[in-house]
């Protein structure tokens, strides 16, 4: 018995520490291999779960499907889950996020600084003033993935500039914190950052002496073609997650839908159930009534046991309240149908 349990810990965590193990890459190199690596990581889930999927035991091993549209909050949730149910994020993690969480930072000071060029501020010094200009004219590519060193010295460097610190609200912490070279990210900025999906992740945390395997997947329209084969195995669970404050917004994707409508008809299309268009007005207070009438009513049609939970996918004490409630019901699910209660 205690070999069988071994055993099981072993393979469920394999796809784990193969991710977890990979040591940070030097900068010089990061961008050209993350791609590849990725893709390499997405292929060893694949095959992993088409391997083995069938030998875990189902009493013991949930597999929980993470969904929903492109930009809605998915990875943040999962990072919640990571936080509370696996001790937090390991130090290569932490490594291998930072060159993003630069990155962005870059773009940020840029928008600032180009705001701040509208009214024609003299820069306090020659140093601010070179900063300013080559951030200003630097390009960013659209694969990229890190930035240079000397960047990081002109974002250090406007960051002391009353003009840049005035028109942005965090300009005491943007470029100075995060750009210095030995920067490790807290928790926070890695809830914060926001970045695309590309590839298949499946993290596996113990919970109650149970295995739960969740599997992360892009939510662009691009990427949905594949999750027919996740949809295909035997599931515990899918955590659906959409964004309300895209009840405005309309898809990157398709510029004539409003990513509410895609949230809904991608929630309907799991569900196997049709969606009605109906008039809205422009405003968030009806747009959380509406749309919590909305799913469960899609939901009781396709006679789904659905749970819905409003929350902020940032905020750690929330999560940690619906992450829990979240646990609690697939539990309860998996004794009904192992007739225990």
């Amino acid at each position: 018995m205690e070999s069988q349990d071994n055993s099981d810990t072993e393979r469920a965590r394999r796809v784990t520490i193969v991710r977890e193990e990979l040591p940070p890459f030097p900068p010089a190199v990061v961008q050209m291999r993350n791609e590849r690596m990725a893709k390499k990581v997405s292929k060893l889930i694949d095959d992993y779960l088409k391997e083995e999927g069938k030998k875990l035991d189902p009493i013991n091993h949930l597999m929980i499907l993470l969904l929903g549209p492109g930009d809605s909050g998915k990875s943040t949730v999962l990072k919640q889950m990571i936080m509370l149910h696996r001790n937090g994020f390991t130090k290569a993690e932490r490594d291998e996020i930072a060159p993003t969480i630069q990155l962005l930072i870059l773009q940020s000071v840029q928008v600032v600084l180009q705001y701040c060029l509208t009214y024609e501020p003299v820069w306090e010094s020659r140093e601010i003033e070179d900063a300013v200009t080559n951030i200003i004219n630097y390009k960013f590519q659209p694969d990229q993935t890190s930035i240079p060193i000397e960047a990081k010295e002109w974002a250090v460097a406007v960051s002391e500039s009353q003009h840049y610190r005035t028109a942005s609200l965090k300009g005491e912490d943007i470029g100075i914190n995060a750009t210095y070279p030995h920067y490790v990210p807290t928790d926070d900025d890695i809830l914060q950052i926001r970045r695309k999906t590309e590839n298949i992740s499946e993290t596996v945390f113990e919970i109650e002496k149970k295995f739960w395997h969740v599997i992360d997947v892009a939510g662009q329209k691009d990427k949905r073609a594949r999750w027919t084969t996740y949809m295909e195995k035997r599931l515990s669970g899918v955590i659906y997650v959409f964004s309300c404050a895209a009840y405005n917004q309309m898809m990157e994707e398709q510029p004539d839908l409003n990513r509410i409508d895609d949230a809904i008809q991608l929630f309907t299309s799991i569900c196997t159930n049709s969606v009605l268009k109906v008039q809205r007005p422009n405003d968030k207070k009806f747009y959380m009534e509406w749309l919590q009438k909305e799913f469960v009513t899609i939901s009781k049609n396709s006679n789904i046991t659905s749970y819905l939970f409003k929350t902020t996918a940032t905020d750690v004490q929330l999560m940690q309240k619906v992450l829990f409630s979240i646990k609690d019901n697939i539990m309860r699910g998996q004794a009904k149908e192992l007739g225990v209660i």
